[in-house]
């Protein structure tokens, strides 16, 4: 699920700034609900005997089509486009160093709770890595697995929360909604953290009653008791929802949603970021609010005792409207910055209303040891830093001739929603938000997609920043420029990159690449020490067809692929997870893959 369309009555487009912007802005309190206790326990998996869709289904994809888009051409930006950036084509190679194995796909997804599921696209692929153990998230399901690529377990979000199924393929009734999973493994506490969204809006609550729900939009949290992720896990409930019921801010406009919830880590402090939208459920009416950050105590999370967090509140900084701040993870407790009281850092892009930018978001939280008082005292700031132009991307193009079976399979009306002309898909990239977040060695490194002129021809690519921020001793926050470029190959695009960076300052980028002679392949990057190749780690098998890009559903011919992808080191290994298509078995619906790679740098 997630990325909103980001529409707001905000312009931006100002002129890139120097470093301090000299904003500030203050944290206020709120109530954290326990959820009690919950263990991984692989469910059971559902027959692949889908030869028709449910009605239930259908409603469920067709709403999904109408909130879920990418703003790739936005109407009338507030300023002339920028010009596209040009980059130079990088060879395209094996897979180096790199091994890996095939991971969840659609089908471990869709049949996971006895197939209790609803069908999602795109995967939204998160990982993370601890002692001997990876665990990834896809939508609405995760898997924990050996290091080796051994699975020992499937579960999907809803029954690991406690909450009824997604949809009760038996009963027809629809749970609570849940989706964009991210994970993190604290090496400090030796915890593993997971969060998805968990919005109470089914026609069965959360206790399982029909018409229960209350319609509250929280976020699901939960932590481990121990570094085995088969331990039991403390679960919690942060509501978004930011009505002033519940014991939530109060915030104009609002009940809101909030979308697509990214996740980071400090010493003292766990944090979660998200996209406001309100009023929802959605009117003529809904907007972009803005970004919420929200910082929880680590240590009382993971000892079952957090009852509160702390909320800023709708930064903006001056025209602009912040949005997908992504706070930073690290590698350990050595690469997390111990000065001001504790620090944790963030970044986001700086073009919001798609006009393209030259300059990106820095961030920082100070006195985060706070965290562990009663009443916290932080504060948030920002800085702008110069950097080379990005802008919106386009539909990615894949390899000509793939088997498309259920673009045939529409085509000829064979589910009875009447003969549809659909075209060979195309692949949506979403928009150029800032992706997963680093923080090691002193420097924050992440990347955005962004459409690049390469070898005379616009495909995309990706640029890929490292900033080395500073902090006073008094909190004043500047940062500048210490490495950044694009990787870009020519007639390939690359999209939806993810950074890990070891704690020796060895950074590697993981994303999809596809174009004319490539179906969806699993890539990679090494940023640091060089930057020479493009690795192909696995080669693309067949076609992405899946329906969230069928005009029959809605769509305009361009499937969703994903928002994010997901990279984690444990030691001096870098773990990474992009979608691919692998031509194994699929279901009706959908063939999206993903693929978990580790290279030891």
């Amino acid at each position: 699920m997630a990325l909103l369309p980001l529409t707001a009555a905000a312009s931006s487009g100002a002129a890139p700034r120097s470093n301090a912007l000299g904003t500030s802005f203050t944290a206020k309190g709120y109530r954290l609900v326990s959820r009690g206790t919950t263990s991984v326990v692989a469910t059971t998996k559902g027959a692949n005997s889908e030869t028709s869709i449910a009605p239930q289904e259908a409603a469920k994809i067709a709403a999904d089509s109408r909130s879920e888009f990418s703003p790739k051409s936005p109407a009338a930006p507030s300023t002339p486009r920028l010009a596209t950036p040009v980059a130079a084509a990088l060879p395209i190679q094996g897979a180096g160093q790199a091994t890996g194995f095939n991971a969840l796909g659609h089908i471990d997804q869709r049949l996971a709770n006895g197939g209790n599921q609803f069908s999602k696209e795109p995967p939204d692929t998160q990982l993370c890595a601890g002692p001997g153990m990876l665990i990834e998230g896809v939508n609405t399901a995760f898997a924990v697995y050996q290091t080796d690529g051994t699975m020992l377990a499937v579960q999907d979000v809803n029954s690991f929360f406690g909450v009824p199924a997604e949809f009760n393929r038996t009963t027809g009734n629809v749970g609570p909604s849940t989706g964009d999973v991210k994970c993190y493994f604290d090496r400090d506490l030796q915890r593993w953290f997971l969060t998805t969204f968990l919005f109470d809006d089914g026609d069965v609550g959360y206790d399982g009653v029909v018409g229960s729900a209350t319609g509250r939009y929280n976020i699901g949290i939960a932590v481990s008791t121990s570094a085995d992720p088969f331990a039991a896990w403390h679960t919690y409930l942060l509501d978004g929802t930011n009505d002033g019921a519940n014991g939530t801010p109060s915030h104009a406009g609002c009940p809101c949603l909030p979308d697509q919830p990214l996740i980071g880590a400090d010493r003292y402090g766990f944090y979660v970021s998200t996209n406001e939208f309100g009023p929802w459920p959605p009117t003529a009416s809904t907007t972009f609010n803005g970004s919420n950050v929200y910082a929880i105590s680590k240590a009382a999370l993971a000892a079952g005792t957090a009852s509160s967090y702390s909320a800023f509140e709708l930064p903006a900084l001056g025209t602009d409207l912040a949005y997908s701040i992504q706070p930073a993870m690290s590698p350990g407790r050595d690469s997390m910055r111990g000065g001001n009281g504790g620090t944790e850092f963030f970044m986001s892009s700086g073009d919001f209303n798609g006009a393209g930018d030259n300059k990106v978001f820095t961030w920082a939280m100070t006195n985060t040891s706070s965290l562990d008082w009663a009443t916290p005292s932080l504060s948030l700031s920002a800085a702008a830093v110069p950097s080379i132009t990005y802008e919106m991307p386009f539909d990615a193009t894949q390899r000509k001739g793939g088997n498309t079976p259920l673009r045939d399979c529409l085509i000829a009306d064979c589910l009875g929603f009447g003969a549809s002309p659909e075209p060979y898909p195309t692949i949506q990239t979403n928009d150029d938000r800032m992706q997963q977040t680093y923080y090691a060695g002193g420097y924050l490194w992440s990347a955005l997609n962004t459409a690049v002129t390469v070898n005379g021809s616009t495909r995309n690519g990706i640029a890929w920043f490292k900033v080395d921020p500073n902090l006073t001793a008094s909190g004043r926050l500047s940062a500048s420029m210490a490495g950044q470029g694009y990787v870009a190959v020519a007639n390939n695009d690359v999209y939806f990159p993810a950074i890990a960076v070891t704690g020796q300052g060895k950074a590697v980028m993981s994303f999809t690449m596809s174009g004319n002679g490539y179906f969806p392949s699993a890539a990679y990057v090494k940023l640091a020490p060089a930057l020479n190749r493009v690795n192909v780690l696995a080669r693309g098998v067949d076609a992405q067809d899946g329906f969230s890009g069928s005009l029959v559903f809605g769509g305009d011919g361009a499937t969703r692929w994903g928002d994010y992808s997901g990279a984690s080191v444990y030691g001096d290994t870098v773990y990474f997870a992009s979608e691919w298509i692998s031509g194994g078995p699929r279901t009706l619906l959908a063939n999206w893959n993903t693929f978990v790679g580790q290279l030891r740098v």
